[in-house]
């Protein structure tokens, strides 16, 4: 299909009273602290191929993934649902002088039945011309946005596009896009191709992502400049005010080096997992004070989640 080239168009919005729910209809969420563990809540994980834990633009040093732009990337681990409508939102910190990097791809060999999300210095590059879409368009970022942190959000609303580069509109266009069909076994973040293995992939990212969220509607510009000042899919490693219920829980000191402390108003189960995604760790943890010995341990960055019978807390963990 033919490329049509939009030019950049900025648009000054104001922001109305609308409702601000970033769990609403969130099918996945990656923090990237140096996994591709899902904080969604419904535990679409996704396989890391290669990438590796590198500082975040919060300053986290295993905050964000970083892709060699050769090999690297991340597979979701079962095939995306039918979205008529969808976002994507993420951080990238991308680093390829010349040529597109895949940021998201759910494509099979049938020819234009595709989703396709690339960026380059310059450019974006959309594809979603499955069953009633025709979506194929690049659309200029206005500036060059290699080697420094920004926040990107496509959205797709059928039969419209809108796409936002640290919430100023770089796109609003009506044009038909969907993700309905044709999916591939494994959706991949950071690279761009249709084989069902391994083969034929091309445009590798190349730099770092973090905060990577996948939703399965059209979000409003409110949730747009939300997302943009969030610190992440998760809470900071220390004290965790974003619970799902009424739970309270305080990791110290973090970083640590083995003897961790962790103070919970509720009885409940603390599970450690480590990047790939294996539990290395599970302590039964009484209300008050707990002292746990982590020291058998490796170096690096686990994920936490502490499960009681109401609800569920995650937090991150980083070891020296």
């Amino acid at each position: 299909m033919k490329k049509i080239i939009y030019p950049a168009f900025c648009f000054s919005l104001l922001c109305s009273q609308a409702q601000v729910n970033l769990s609403s209809g969130l099918y996945l969420c990656y923090p990237f602290d140096g996994n591709a563990i899902d904080y969604g809540g419904f535990s679409h994980n996704g396989t890391v191929v290669g990438a590796t834990a590198s500082s975040d633009r919060l300053g986290n040093p295993l905050g964000a993934l970083l892709f060699d732009g050769v090999t690297n990337c991340v597979k979701v681990n079962q095939p995306l649902p039918d979205m008529p409508r969808f976002s994507v939102s993420l951080w990238t910190y991308h680093t390829r002088s010349q040529g597109f990097s895949g940021v998201l791809c759910d494509a099979t060999p049938d020819l234009y039945e595709d989703l396709v999300f690339d960026v380059s210095a310059t450019d974006l590059h959309l594809i979603a011309d499955k069953p009633g879409g025709s979506l194929d368009m690049t659309v200029p970022t206005g500036q060059n946005i290699n080697n420094a942190w920004h926040h990107l959000v496509w959205i797709c609303d059928s039969a419209s596009q809108k796409v936002y580069l640290d919430t100023v509109a770089i796109l609003i266009i009506n044009a038909a896009g969907t993700n309905v069909g044709y999916h591939n076994t494994n959706a991949s973040i950071g690279r761009e191709g249709d084989d069902p293995g391994d083969a034929n992939y091309v445009n590798y990212y190349q730099g770092k992502m973090d905060d990577y969220r996948i939703y399965t509607r059209a979000l409003n510009y409110a949730e747009v400049q939300s997302l943009y000042h969030a610190r992440s899919c998760i809470s900071g490693p220390d004290v965790l005010p974003e619970n799902h219920g009424n739970n309270s829980l305080r990791i110290y000191p973090n970083p640590g080096n083995g003897k961790t402390m962790v103070d919970c108003n509720e009885t409940g189960e603390l599970l450690i997992t480590d990047i790939s995604g294996r539990t290395v760790g599970k302590f039964p943890l009484l209300y008050g004070k707990n002292v746990l010995d982590l020291s058998s341990l490796d170096k690096g960055m686990y994920s936490i989640q502490f499960i009681t019978e109401k609800s569920r807390t995650t937090a991150k963990l980083v070891l020296e």
